[in-house]
């Protein structure tokens, strides 16, 4: 019983840690891209 609620803890733990790192690389992409289409807006900004 102890065992498996380890087991099942760590599981827990495991799934939070990976939801967080999902939503890290998440938020680093839509920064990313963001940011890229900033500059372009700023490009065609200048271009006009």
């Amino acid at each position: 019983m102890k065992f498996e609620n380890g087991v099942l803890n760590k599981g827990s733990i495991d799934f939070k840690a990976l939801f967080d790192i999902i939503q890290a690389i998440f938020t680093a992409i839509k920064n990313f891209l963001f940011r890229n289409y900033r500059n372009k807006d700023s490009e065609t900004y200048a271009d006009e």
